[in-house]
């Protein structure tokens, strides 16, 4: 809550149980309006109301039915396991009206990276367990992302990438982006891995790598393994799409 001054006006974006909002509060925000749809709120109300948080006002709506006036600070943890599921892109866009022209956004920005890998932690959900054949579950689970430690089971196959940069500052209305890596090993690419680094301010980092509680790294699957040695080039396209909750992919060997 660096970014949060003396007497800041603050919007708190999905406040769930409040806790951001509470943390405003005790860095000496003047005034918070913690937003959220979800029953959740009435929760973070009896919450601040124990530990005597006058200052707040709990709003339960959706962002586009509410009027505050403009505020210094916009703050939201709506990040979810794929980064994008939590419908952060959306919403923190449209939170942009009610920021001061002058006005700082917790977090600043999310940068995504990926590398073709091979994972036997997916591998797992299809393969042959207690003498039952699962390899029908292969092509619906290679459409959805999944959450991932990554171990010693998870072997990178190239260079990780930096395949985009999710500026809260100037959001996009749809992520579309393609990239080519270069394979510098020997293996069966089963996935591509994406980890994210969380910007909340220029100085200070979470890192989905780090093996923090509240976020991990996530795959996207392919449907096939390709078999790919060193030298090979994979081109993988990524896009956003249900209103920038879900992530689409295609992947080709271009050699």
């Amino acid at each position: 809550m660096k970014t949060v001054r003396k007497y800041d006006t603050v919007l708190d974006v999905g406040t769930g149980t409040g806790i951001l909002a509470f943390f405003a509060a005790n860095m000496g925000a003047k005034k918070i309006y913690a937003v959220d749809y979800s029953k959740i709120i009435h929760l973070a109300q009896e919450i601040a109301t124990k530990n005597n948080f006058n200052n707040i006002t709990f709003i339960r709506a959706n962002l586009n039915r509410i009027k505050i006036p403009k505020v210094d600070c916009i703050i939201s943890e709506l990040i979810g396991g794929s980064v994008v599921d939590e419908g952060i892109i959306d919403k923190m866009r449209f939170a942009r009206k009610f920021l001061k022209n002058d006005g700082k956004m917790i977090p600043k920005k999310i940068e995504i990276m990926f590398s073709p890998a091979e994972s036997n932690e997916f591998d797992f959900f299809w393969q042959k367990r207690y003498g039952i054949d699962f390899s029908p579950f292969h092509r619906k689970l290679s459409e959805k992302t999944y959450p991932i430690q990554i171990t010693n089971r998870t072997e990178f196959l190239s260079n990780d990438k930096l395949v985009y940069s999710l500026n809260f500052y100037s959001l996009p209305k749809i992520i579309f982006v393609e990239k080519t890596f270069k394979i510098t090993k020997n293996g069966y690419l089963n996935c591509f891995c994406a980890y994210f680094k969380i910007y909340l301010t220029d100085t200070i980092q979470i890192n989905s790598l780090d093996n923090n509680p509240e976020w991990k790294s996530f795959i996207l699957p392919v449907k096939e393994a390709l078999k790919v040695k060193k030298g090979d080039l994979v081109k993988l396209k990524v896009w956003t799409a249900k209103n920038n909750t879900e992530w689409k992919w295609d992947y080709e060997l271009l050699s």
